[in-house]
């Protein structure tokens, strides 16, 4: 029997998402776990607050709250687990033991990557962004480490179109 994938999370060899062959044994993990995708969202959403919460008292020279750290270690404790070294031609590199069977596998890149900021020197240049309403946080690249804006395309030229119109109003009598 065929099925469309989107049920089954299951994808035929090409990689793509279509129609594929599904067992009953899938079909019916398929429905038994249909709260697993909000329960992963959920995690997701509760690892990027505490992950912002932690980068923002960083920021400030503070110690970030122990109920944060918790989120981020058992994050860091799941993706960990999962992880593994693999030979491959041109030498040894990490994968994810069965990725393409969880649904949280997006996440642990994430994951190691946020560890490996929070670890990492380059956290000193950890800026937020100045422009009104945005809270991006970004990483200063620059010379003498003076940015000010996430992108200059976006918060950038907002700040910089509104001083101009600020400026000329005030010189009009």
């Amino acid at each position: 029997m065929w099925r469309i994938a989107a049920r089954t999370w299951k994808y035929p060899s090409n990689g793509r998402p279509g129609i594929c062959p599904a067992s009953s044994a899938e079909e019916r993990r398929a429905t038994r776990d249909a709260s697993a995708p909000r329960a992963v969202l959920r995690r997701a959403l509760e690892f990027r607050e505490a992950l912002y919460r932690t980068l923002r008292v960083l920021m400030l020279d503070r110690v970030p709250a122990p109920a944060d750290l918790a989120v981020l270690n058992a994050e860091l404790a799941a993706c960990r687990s999962r992880e593994l070294l693999a030979a491959r031609p041109d030498g040894l590199r990490f994968e994810w033991r069965d990725a393409a069977q969880r649904l949280e596998s997006p996440l642990w890149p994430v994951v190691r990557a946020a560890a490996a900021l929070l670890t990492s020197p380059a956290l000193a240049r950890l800026r937020q962004c100045g422009g009104d309403d945005c809270g991006w946080l970004f990483l200063d690249g620059s010379r003498n480490r003076s940015r000010q804006w996430c992108t200059m395309e976006d918060c950038g030229n907002l700040s910089k179109v509104r001083r101009f119109r600020e400026r000329h109003a005030r010189a009009r009598p």
